[in-house]
């Protein structure tokens, strides 16, 4: 038995080189999504309305990038555990990066149609996506132990869990929030690196 499951385990060099490829074309495009004004007097005025212009397009540019900045932290965390994959988990890692290549496209829908609430819960949805897969992935890495290190402590475990579902988290209080304001719904997301560098730090 341990020799057939040997025998599925792959290297980590090309679902590396995937993830990271993937994860850094998402953030590039990102900023395509960032709309520029045209016809403006930059003067002291004209430049203070070009940047009120400006602000939902940077909102939605700095909300995705973080929180892709995040999961690919995550991803990293888990993988530094890793010694093998095998077919499965990178079928997982592959629904993982899908979520991720969606940011770009809503980043922009965010952008174009920034007081819809529904569009607010459209970002939440694909967010809570992207981090319930990375969850599963965390876990089925704890279910084969013959896939890391053997080095996950008890507190490891916690402390993942904890991070893997913040994103889900703050995604599921930002839907009712957006139907409330639709600004307050948008800016909770602010939140999501202020408390994950807290847990970091509770962490050490």
């Amino acid at each position: 038995m341990e020799d057939k499951k040997a025998q599925n385990l792959y290297s980590l060099d090309r679902i590396k080189g995937l993830s990271d490829g993937t994860i850094a074309i998402a953030l590039t495009l990102l900023v395509l999504a960032i709309d520029i004004p045209e016809n403006h007097d930059f003067t002291q005025e004209g430049l203070t309305l070009f940047l009120k212009k400006l602000e939902p397009s940077f909102v939605a540019y700095f909300s995705s990038f973080v929180l892709i900045a995040i999961y690919w932290m995550q991803q990293h965390s888990i993988f530094r555990f890793l010694k093998y994959s095998n077919r499965t988990f990178e079928w997982i890692n592959i629904i993982f990066l899908f979520a991720i290549t969606l940011a770009p496209f809503m980043s922009k829908i965010k952008t174009l149609y920034r007081y819809d609430a529904n569009i607010v819960m459209m970002f939440a949805i694909t967010n809570i996506f992207a981090g319930l897969v990375l969850f599963g992935m965390w876990q089925y890495v704890l279910a084969h132990p013959e896939m890391h290190d053997g080095t996950i402590t008890s507190r490891m475990k916690t402390n993942m869990k904890i991070r893997t579902l913040l994103v889900p988290f703050i995604s599921l209080i930002a839907i009712p929030l957006a139907f409330i304001n639709v600004h307050v719904g948008t800016y909770i997301f602010s939140s999501v690196p202020i408390i994950y560098i807290a847990l970091i730090r509770l962490d050490r």
